[in-house]
């Protein structure tokens, strides 16, 4: 490669660093998630862990809250109960400002709003737990956790 080459080649190259560059620094998705993530607008505002229901406890349920002042569509969000397959994923439902839900173990409680894990088995660790909430770009926007001593 002679000399002109050589120059040509390290030109580009400086351009196209530069360019990455620039494309870094506008690229801002991160410090968007980040803001969702720190100002929640559907919490987690109760656990009730120690259902009455023996052995099952399908009565436990977590309280989910639009502390909003605009209505949320819950479609595709995921409320997580901290161990592989205790999964809720919520079907399209819009939770209204200063509103909130239940999410039952293994119970059907449309008044209110008919959510349940379906899982057969308690979920809530009486010990302490937490369950967390995503929202459906999969970013946590609220965790509670409990400790009983």
């Amino acid at each position: 490669m002679n000399h002109t080459n050589m120059v040509l080649q390290k030109s580009k190259i400086t351009s196209l660093f530069l360019s990455l560059i620039l494309l870094i620094s506008t690229f801002t998705p991160v410090q968007a998630m980040k803001a969702t993530a720190a100002t929640p607008s559907i919490k987690i505002t109760s656990i009730f862990f120690d259902g009455t229901v023996p052995r099952v406890e399908s009565d436990e349920y977590a309280v989910i809250k639009n502390v909003s002042t605009k209505a949320i569509n819950l479609g595709g969000w995921r409320l997580y109960a901290g161990n592989p397959g205790q999964n809720f994923i919520f079907p399209s439902y819009v939770l209204k400002p200063g509103k909130q839900c239940r999410v039952y173990t293994n119970q059907n409680h449309p008044e209110s709003c008919g959510f349940s894990f379906k899982i057969t088995t308690a979920i809530w660790n009486n010990g302490g737990d937490c369950g967390m909430l995503y929202n459906s770009a999969n970013i946590r926007v609220s965790k509670r956790c409990y400790l009983v001593e």
